[in-house]
């Protein structure tokens, strides 16, 4: 059973199961979608689900993940993945000219830390929801 420390309620534009990551607009959540809630009720299309916006909530994982990692969509609609922080390395060459536009990173969004590990692809995994940027 989850616990959640803020449940809200999104109405859903397909049909959800427990431990689905949806976004705002109440659809299965895509790796740029930013909030990403975890679905804590089976819903039918067209009806309010209840959401964990915040708290431990089980989640349905994409693939294997381990316990302590930040998680959020990947490839999968709807299903969590580690996410990894942007990294930039720097060039270290003996003659080097700065780029006069240097793009930013891009955002990785996450839905929260892995609270548990997962062995692979649509297993119900404990997260603690906390919707951020890395």
């Amino acid at each position: 059973m989850a616990t959640e420390l803020l449940n809200i309620t999104i109405k859903v534009t397909v049909n959800v199961k427990r431990g689905d990551i949806i976004n705002s607009a109440g659809a299965l959540a895509a790796a740029t979608d930013f909030p990403q809630w975890i679905v804590v009720g089976d819903t039918n299309a067209g009806r309010p689900a209840p959401v964990a916006a915040y708290g431990i909530a089980k989640a349905r994982s994409g693939g294997a993940v381990t316990k302590g990692k930040p998680v959020g969509v990947g490839a999968t609609a709807g299903k969590l993945v580690e996410k990894t922080p942007h990294t930039h390395v720097e060039n270290k060459a003996a003659s080097y000219t700065q780029n006069a536009v240097t793009d930013p990173a891009s955002d990785v969004f996450i839905a929260g830390i892995a609270l548990e590990d997962a062995s692979g692809a649509d297993k119900l995994f404990d997260v603690l929801v906390l919707p951020g940027r890395i």
